[in-house]
């Protein structure tokens, strides 16, 4: 049954359809190729530590930023917008075909003119439906115009300013997929739907509540022009046993109004036959077969992947690599060193890295202790850091963040802390050279280290020993 809802309402993008998160995809691409990347480190680790195809990585990648930007806060809003919108449309159809047939049958003085009752009915469905055959065999641009139209209409009514285009992410995909005509075929052949079963139920009660007589009234078609067109559409309906007008009845009623009990019964059906069958079963056909074209299309196809994405592709589908070459910036005197260590006896590998230290601050002889240190480059961006210890295939276990203690924990170096914290078992602080620092600079650093929950270190030795929460 689930399932089943799901089918009938895919044009509105329900829930755990894929179409959203490539939707973000496209939304997030589009907005980085105006105005440059997002910050996405921290989606960028944790897609690459999934190992995905990049096709796939680039999905989740962009699916995470949108999270982290709140752009699929406003993507779930701009859903229920549309909803809404798609909803008024519905209910509007719906007062508009209910409303035809009683405006017309209303004054039931005078008998009905089957040929008028036929084009005010019909005329407007079928008119729309030769002209949306004409347009997709012509492969015209009204899908695009009218799809372009929805999307301004929903952000309109939204009202509200995204980090990121929604509307023409969501119509790029849609081209992409190839679904731009699909989706919105499946708009409009539901507005008919709900029109001409508005229509049709409006016209039952009409003929139920009033007693009306019927003619053609026409001054170059005769009953007996008009006779194989009302037999031939009648002819499905005797076969299912509905009483259709007879040849005789059709000739007459060409003369003259008929009144007779059986004669308005007939052309009562009749009506109500044609209208369900001329207007509203077309509608139904093409309402499913969009339906099922989309259905089809559930599972998005891959998202062009072009010479942009190259510096994207190595940040999050880089393998087993411990190092990254960064190459000097001229004038800079801040350097990020990081290094990483095998380790045998516990799950996972320590770690020292050195923030903004400067050249001369770390020397070997500092690191006095009887591991075997591995270089795995200089580091001159916090971002760079963390992707080259996330890559590490055991996880991180210890990690040691040596930092001058002449400068101060500034925002940056905390939330520098804050990301180490995350991919590592413990992180632990040390600042050098100590024996030069006050009371008062040492008071700085505990303070503003005791608010992240790290562990302050005197000497290199630290990682060697067990873990605080092992």
């Amino acid at each position: 049954m689930g399932s089943l809802k799901q089918f009938l309402c895919f044009f509105t993008l329900p829930e755990g359809s894929q179409w959203r998160k490539y939707w973000l995809a496209e939304t997030i691409r589009l907005q980085e190729e105006l105005s440059g990347r997002f910050d996405d480190q921290a989606a960028n680790s944790e897609v690459r530590a999934k190992q995905l195809p990049f096709a796939q990585a680039l999905v989740e990648r962009a699916y995470l930023v949108a999270q982290q930007q709140q752009i699929e806060a406003v993507q779930q809003r701009w859903i229920a917008s549309w909803r809404l919108l798609l909803t008024i449309g519905l209910v509007v159809c719906a007062v508009v075909g209910f409303s035809s047939p009683i405006a017309f049958l209303s004054n039931n003085k005078e008998p009905v003119n089957l040929l008028y009752a036929n084009l005010l009915l019909l005329g407007p469905v079928s008119a729309a439906l030769v002209l949306w055959l004409v347009l997709n065999l012509w492969r015209g641009s009204q899908h695009s115009v009218m799809a372009e139209t929805m999307a301004r209409l929903v952000e309109r009514w939204h009202g509200t300013k995204s980090v990121a285009p929604l509307g023409p992410g969501l119509l790029s995909f849609l081209q992409h997929q190839h679904a731009t005509k699909w989706l919105f075929g499946a708009i409009t052949h539901a507005a008919w739907l709900v029109v001409m079963t508005a229509a049709w139920l409006a016209l039952l009660l009409m003929l139920i509540v009033q007693d009306y007589g019927f003619y053609w009234g026409s001054t170059l078609l005769t009953g007996e022009q008009i006779a194989p067109f009302v037999m031939g559409v009648g002819a499905p309906a005797e076969w299912l046993g509905l009483p259709m007008p007879t040849l005789d009845l059709i000739v007459a009623t060409g003369e003259g109004a008929q009144w007779g009990p059986e004669a308005k019964f007939r052309w009562g059906t009749w009506l109500l036959w044609v209208v369900w069958l001329v207007g509203w079963c077309p509608r139904l056909l093409l309402f499913f077969y969009a339906l099922v074209r989309l259905w089809l299309m559930r599972q998005p196809k891959p998202l062009p992947v072009g010479a942009r994405w190259t510096a994207l592709e190595k940040m999050i589908t880089a393998g087993a690599q411990h190092a990254i070459s960064v190459q000097a910036t001229d004038g800079s005197n801040d350097t990020v060193v990081a290094t990483a260590q095998n380790n045998s006896s516990q799950t996972g590998r320590n770690a020292w890295v050195g923030y903004e230290l400067g050249s001369e601050a770390i020397s070997p002889e500092a690191d006095a202790t009887t591991m075997s240190w591995h270089d795995v480059g200089t580091l001159r961006e916090q971002r760079e850091v963390v992707s080259a210890l996330t890559l590490e295939p055991q996880g991180v276990r210890r990690v040691l963040l040596v930092c001058h203690g002449q400068r101060t924990p500034e925002k940056a170096l905390r939330r520098f802390i804050e990301q180490l914290s995350i991919i590592s078992y413990e992180l632990g602080v040390m600042l050098v050279p100590e024996n030069e620092l006050s009371e008062e600079q040492l008071q700085m650093w505990r303070t503003a280290l005791a608010q992240h929950a790290v562990t302050w270190v005197d000497e290199f030795a630290w990682l060697e020993g067990e873990l605080n929460n092992a």
